[in-house]
């Protein structure tokens, strides 16, 4: 996710994020004759007991997943190890040149909170065509 959008103090790693990503690419152009080149990019796992303990101890934490995350939740290491499994296997033969989140879904967001929006009952916004928003689907005369 870091090497499409940026994030609050992670300059450095926002650029190796992309710099991976970039050659990723360069390299299934270059190679892909031979091998395939892909990437796998994992969400917030619960792949150490720190984490694990965390999560386990911060109802804030907890929160902050069912939250942003649209799972609702870390993955689990064996998520993303299935990921890496099928990319080494026959069944991915023609895949070269991917980049795979395997993150929840979290990438599909901004960061917006989904507390920041009635997420029981979301509401579609139609445009009028003069740039007024309106809250009903917008007919028009024939």
């Amino acid at each position: 996710m870091g090497d499409a959008r940026g994030d609050w103090t992670q300059a450095a790693y926002n650029a190796t994020k992309g710099a991976v990503a970039n050659l990723t690419n360069a390299m299934a152009l270059d190679h892909g004759r031979e091998i395939r080149v892909n990437t796998v990019h994992p969400g917030v796992t619960t792949s150490s007991e720190e984490i694990r303990t965390a999560l386990a101890q911060s109802t804030l934490l907890r929160d902050r997943f069912d939250d942003r995350v649209p799972m609702g939740r870390p993955g689990d290491p064996a998520e993303v190890a299935a990921v890496v499994a099928f990319l080494a296997g026959d069944g991915a033969s023609y895949v070269n040149g991917a980049h795979i989140a395997v993150n929840g879904d979290l990438t599909a967001s901004n960061g917006q909170s989904s507390s920041s929006t009635d997420v029981a009952r979301p509401r579609l916004q139609f445009c009028r065509g003069d740039g007024v928003a309106a809250t009903e689907p917008v007919t028009r005369a024939a």
